[in-house]
């Protein structure tokens, strides 16, 4: 009995220690933190912020203005505090927005393609505004010894340098859909960390080898230097295939319509603020000082001219808001990068959308102030009589139109490389080109628009055999032809040339079309 009695006080005893601890750990643990909140709670102000959001991205000056001072304050005024993340690897933005943890990030357009491919067929975000296309800051450039024009790739040994999975990848998957470079390797490109490895490796280069190497800048600057490096193919010279873009996952776009609409319109009132008189240049010397880089003014100025931020008007266009002939339409621009650059040269195994380019963005934001007749030039503070006119107010800066040359102009120009094309078919003896060849050549037109910056030499190569002014007179007659095609599907008639070849380069007759430039 007394033995039941001891335990019986044991067991209370020991239920009264595990209530007691039990008690202790909640108070230290939970009630303490609760009172210790409150108390925090009551003795502090609120906070100016009601929502807070993060953006991913990287170094790059295009994004600049989405670090800037300006656009942050603009959005602290709506309470709306905006956080820079830097992720480099575009598939682990793509992976961070699908698993919900951000719900915005910047990628060139090509980038946001490929990093969705490898994701598994996954593009969480869609792209809500423009943020800029480079126009020169990245080029693929070579020794002219040795390479003195693209077409001095096309052999066994031609490679191309680059940064993998990077924007200015995308030029050199341009050059090699859109040149004739047949004799290059399936594996031509060479890859290496970045565009500082691409340039050391290319200073200590054997000059002698057929090697071209994609560079960015002040790395192209700097290259350029060298009396004997030359530049093959720049992005300004590759309209629309370098866009980058401003994404929002597309729940929190669904949910939250106008506070991305609010971010949106400040995001363009700060590019119209940085993109007066000298500003641009400030900023981009401030932004990279801000990332631990050093930018001198000379550098900042050459970044900047290389760099097209994409305005408001430029927007409308882009998202088919507004039409303007100078800019294709964002779902053209994905269709060409696809079908254009990207499957050609294998940078994509399969079409990851066909049929749904238009699903990559959303033109909702900017329709919804487009029809409020929102540009950030009205709503800035500005003395009447002193504000930007409607000639201002248009800024569409499109395709150039190149200018009519003279022979000697003409004869001056530097070669540049033969257009991939499909073999042209004539009818035997004539110029009448076959119902195939047309639907080739209508191809050739659409490629030819994006390439805009260059004239066009169509030279028509006769047979070795044969009567040879009888060859020559045909050769001029298929060449005329195949120029009266592209000027029918929209290739303006100053770029444009018929040619007899001196000398032919093939073993049968044909028409070859060359593009040619002004020296760099």
């Amino acid at each position: 009995m007394a033995e039941r009695s001891r335990k019986g006080i044991l067991i209370m005893v020991v239920a009264w220690i595990v209530l007691i601890a039990a008690l202790a750990l909640g108070y230290r643990f939970i009630v303490k933190p609760m009172m210790k909140g409150r108390l925090v709670k009551s003795t502090s102000s609120q906070s100016q912020y009601h929502t807070e959001l993060e953006w991913l991205g990287d170094g790059f000056s295009g994004y600049a203005i989405l670090r800037s001072q300006s656009f942050e304050n603009a959005l602290a005024k709506q309470g709306i505090r905006w956080a820079y993340k830097p992720v480099l690897d575009y598939q682990k933005r793509v992976e961070m927005l699908a698993a919900g943890k951000v719900p915005f990030a910047v990628f060139p357009i090509g980038s946001y393609i490929k990093a969705g491919v490898k994701a598994g067929n996954l593009y969480p975000a869609s792209q809500i505004v423009g943020i800029d296309e480079t126009v020169g800051a990245d080029a693929i450039v070579a020794f002219k010894s040795a390479v003195p024009n693209i077409d001095a790739l096309n052999c066994a040994e031609g490679r191309i340098v680059l940064p993998p999975s990077s924007p200015s990848e995308t030029i050199a998957q341009v050059m090699v859909a859109q040149w004739a470079l047949d004799m290059m390797p399936t594996d031509w490109a060479i890859h290496r960390d970045d565009a500082e490895a691409v340039y050391r490796e290319m200073m200590s280069a054997n000059r002698a080898l057929p090697r071209a190497y994609v560079l960015w800048e002040p790395y192209v600057s700097l290259a350029r230097k060298d009396p004997d490096v030359i530049v093959l193919l720049d992005s300004s010279q590759c309209k629309g295939c370098i866009l980058d873009g401003l994404y929002a996952e597309r729940s929190f776009l669904g949910e939250n319509p106008d506070l991305v609409k609010t971010i949106v319109e400040a995001y363009l009132k700060a590019l119209y603020y940085y993109s007066q008189q000298d500003r641009m240049v400030e900023l981009i010397v401030a932004d990279a000082k801000a990332q631990g880089e050093s930018v001198s003014r000379q550098q900042a100025e050459q970044i900047a001219a290389g760099i097209r931020w994409t305005n408001c008007k430029e927007n409308y266009a882009y998202f088919n808001i507004e039409q303007n002939p100078g800019i294709r339409p964002l779902e053209d621009v994905i269709s060409f990068l696809i079908e254009k650059v990207l499957l050609p040269t294998n940078a994509l195994a399969h079409h990851p959308l066909p049929g749904k380019e238009h699903t990559l963005y959303y033109d909702g934001i900017l329709r919804a102030l487009h029809g409020e007749g929102f540009h950030p030039a009205k709503r800035v503070n500005l003395i009447d009589g002193a504000g930007p006119s409607a000639n201002d107010l248009a800024g569409v800066r499109g395709t150039t139109v190149l200018p009519a040359l003279t022979e000697a102009q003409w004869q001056a120009l530097v070669p540049s490389g033969s257009k991939r094309i499909a073999p042209i078919e004539f009818r035997r003896g004539s110029a009448d080109i076959s119902a195939f060849s047309e639907t080739d050549i209508e191809t050739a037109a659409e490629e030819l628009k994006v390439l805009s910056d260059f004239y066009i030499k169509v030279k028509g190569h006769t047979l070795g055999d044969g009567d040879s002014d009888a060859n020559k007179l045909l050769a001029k007659r298929r060449a005329d032809a195949v120029v009266t095609y592209l000027k029918n599907y929209g290739i303006p008639a100053n770029r444009l040339r018929a040619e007899t070849a001196k000398k032919s380069k093939t073993d049968q007759a044909c028409v070859v079309l060359e593009l040619a430039q002004a020296p760099y």
